[in-house]
């Protein structure tokens, strides 16, 4: 039972971080699509 607790809290940091990381993945994204379409239209 313990090792369930451990592995639970092991998913919910994981899940905290991936998280974070979408915003950050997805401000990337959105910069690279940006400078993309600046560049086609130009």
């Amino acid at each position: 039972m313990r090792q369930t607790s451990i592995l639970l809290g092991f998913f919910k940091k994981l899940n905290y971080y991936y998280l974070f990381d979408y915003k950050y993945f997805a401000q990337k994204c959105k910069e690279i699509t940006f400078k993309v379409l600046t560049l086609k239209f130009h």
